[in-house]
């Protein structure tokens, strides 16, 4: 697929004029339908993505992009693809909405069912998601006036779905918000009545007036809105909120509008899509659409007021952006010439970066004691390279800092740039140099001042002793990227410590362990290896996914092979102690240790490392007889042996073609398991 942004004259000019000139609000790819929703402090924004250069409404995948200052959004990837509803045909990944009940994230969808339209369902355990289909089938239809699904939930807790074009029909949900409860209606709203109804409608409640926002007026459409005095209404017309005008041409092809609204911090917000990413490769108007946003306040009365679809969008940011913690690359105001890859859903990264473009992000704010360093992780595994170029305010404003990117292999590296102490709020532009196309990728970026610079210093004052224990919680003093690396800064498990990892009671006396750990988040341990040797590694870990595991490095160099407990069915609760060796022999004096996650979902209670000679048994001394599962140091089930009790376990291992190595046996009946080395 091509490149999108090479931006037109226009809206260049646009961008060298005004710092603010944000709209639309994503760049790398069209996108449609915006539904906004407000988790905690977080607004999240599902939308359609319309693929280029189509001629119809062809869309493949939902996206799902986050903000919490309005100005910078973050782009979460794919929650589900349309190939997730089994029974939904091909390319119609339409208009949806997301609402959260009793801990679940419940995301309805527009899809079509062997040609007629259907709603569907899906579910996730986090707002952004991955989700799965919920119910195996359809909500409600097919029915070829069935789209665009809002929903929402009364203060009795009684939940209501609403959908519809020409006509607007609803029905309640039940509790499970999986299920309908009685019948689907029709309400007095239709496209042939005086609200001129078409499609897209938007639920909301306020000063316990209900609002139901809409298009209208057919082709090409506006924004209207109506009210009642009950869920279930009917509905009274209260006038238009949007025009199409320029940016809704017939013509030109384009023709819809949709939107949402949300109240976030004290504003008001109006989404929308239009076609402002005219001109750019792939773009076929009304079918290759694109979101924006603009604040607004309500009358007086609860009335909505005539809304203007503007260039600038959003002119002030909720919070000012702090420049000191890890900032995603993926988060910006606006962006020229850029891609994503979703190829990871766990870690959406830019890619796609040729001589010339560049990332805004808006209001940063450095602070009083001068930021006098930035960080970026870069990878350039295929490109040749390029240059990073930080500048205030303007793509070509005052440069504060460069890094040169030189070709990487498939590892990310932390590349620093030392820079002059930049002091207060500022847009900042991250602009790419080079001499060629893919030039490399951008995974995250952050600044270092001398309020962010404490020292990494050992939890208990002196470093941890190897061999020796080393419990999980008590991770080295200095913050984010030096004693640790957590996705984000809430402790989760509220125990032990409140620096940003989760950390739970664990089920030992007084214990506590890392917990909710994904993939790729780290701790550190300043630690003193007592003599050169290899050793052995015990590792006491809890998940209900058998992929997950960890790493050890050591002054990031890998010392380990990945750490898995064996089958524990799916019991998050269930402790087990994987036991393996060191790959290479540890270095004797201090180092840095560090345990890394593989896969998702994982809790660490301890990592121990032993003594090979005195702390690994070679066998059982009393071996209860029975089948035996065998799993490798990676959790891996090899086989399945008879044991007696005068077996001699290591050579019944060897005759099942095993390697020398550390291996794990547990009886079928779970009660006894016993550790083993070949060598």
């Amino acid at each position: 697929m091509g490149k999108l942004l090479r931006l037109s004259a226009s809206l260049l000019l646009a961008s060298s004029m005004s710092s603010y000139a944000d709209n639309p609000i994503f760049q790398t790819d069209f996108t449609a339908d915006p539904a906004p929703v407000v988790v905690g402090d977080t607004v999240f924004v599902f939308t359609s993505h319309d693929e280029d250069g189509v001629d119809y409404f062809t869309m493949n995948q939902w996206r799902v992009f986050s903000s919490t200052d309005m100005v910078n959004w973050t782009d979460r990837g794919v929650p589900i693809h349309n190939t997730g509803f089994a029974w939904a045909d091909k390319d119609a990944a339409w208009a949806s909405q997301m609402i959260e009940r009793d801990g679940k994230y419940y995301f309805y969808v527009t899809s079509t069912n062997k040609g007629p339209r259907a709603i569907g369902v899906a579910v996730s355990d986090n707002p952004a998601g991955p989700y799965r289909d919920a119910i195996g089938k359809p909500l409600a239809g097919p029915h070829w006036n069935y789209i665009d699904p809002t929903v929402f939930i009364d203060d009795n807790g009684q939940a209501y779905a609403y959908w519809g074009n020409p006509t607007l029909y609803w029905c309640k949900l039940n509790r499970d918000m999986v299920t309908i409860d009685g019948k689907i209606n029709e309400s007095n709203m239709k496209e042939k009545s005086g609200h001129n109804y078409t499609e897209g409608p938007w639920i909301s409640k306020r000063n316990g007036v209900y609002y139901m926002i809409y298009a209208s007026h057919g082709v090409p459409e506006k924004i209207s809105y109506a009210t009642s005095n009950s869920p279930e209404g009917p509905w009274t017309y209260k006038g238009i909120i949007m025009e199409g005008g320029r940016d809704n041409e017939v013509n030109n092809f384009a023709f819809t509008i949709h939107s949402g609204v949300i109240d976030f911090k004290g504003h008001s917000y109006f989404f929308y899509h239009n076609q402002n990413l005219k001109n750019e490769e792939g773009y076929t108007g009304g079918f290759t659409r694109s979101c924006c946003v603009e604040e607004f306040s309500y009358g007086a009365d609860g009335s909505i007021p005539r809304i203007t679809a503007t260039d600038l969008g959003v002119k002030n940011a909720v919070h000012n952006l702090n420049p000191y913690e890890r900032v995603e690359a993926e988060t910006k105001a606006f962006s020229h010439g850029l891609r994503m890859d979703y190829s990871d859903r766990n870690n959406v990264y830019v890619k796609g970066i040729d001589n010339g473009d560049y990332i805004k992000v808006r209001s940063v704010d450095f602070g009083t004691d001068g930021a006098f360093k930035f960080v970026a992780s870069v990878r350039a595994a295929s490109g040749k390279g390029g240059i990073i170029e930080v500048h205030l305010d303007k793509k070509d404003g005052t440069k504060v800092a460069s890094i040169g990117v030189e070709p990487t292999g498939n590892s990310w590296r932390e590349l620093e740039a030392d820079m002059e102490g930049v002091t207060g709020v500022y847009d900042i532009y991250f602009t790419f140099y080079g001499q060629n196309s893919d030039m490399f990728e951008f995974d995250y970026w952050y600044f270092i001042d001398s309020a962010h610079s404490t020292p990494q210093t050992p939890y208990n004052s002196v470093p941890a002793a190897i061999p020796g224990k080393i419990q999980a919680e008590e991770y080295d003093l200095g913050g984010p990227r030096k004693g640790f690396y957590d996705m984000d800064v809430q402790n989760r498990g509220e125990a032990f410590r409140n620096d940003g990892v989760d950390i739970y009671e664990s089920d030992e006396p007084n214990g506590f362990a890392v917990g909710y750990a994904q993939k790729d988040e780290w701790t550190a341990y300043t630690v003193n290896v007592e003599e050169s040797k290899v050793y052995g590694i015990k590792a006491r870990l809890s998940t209900g996914n058998p992929r997950s595991g960890i790493m050890l490095y050591l002054d990031d160099e890998l010392i380990s092979d990945t750490i898995r407990t064996a089958d524990n069915n799916a019991d998050w609760s269930a402790y087990e102690i994987a036991e393996t060796e060191t790959t290479k022999t540890l270095a004797e004096g201090e180092h840095i240790l560090k345990i890394k996650i593989v896969g998702d979902w994982i809790n660490i209670d301890w990592v121990e490392f032993v003594d090979k000679s005195t702390g690994l048994e070679t066998v059982a001394k009393t071996v209860q007889s029975g089948i035996y599962t065998v799993y490798g140091i990676n959790g891996k089930t090899l086989c399945r042996l008879r044991i007696d009790s005068d077996s001699h376990i290591p050579s019944l291992l060897r005759t099942k073609g095993l390697p020398n190595g550390i291996y794990l046996l547990k009886s079928a009946d779970n009660s006894g398991s016993m550790t083993v080395i070949v060598e």
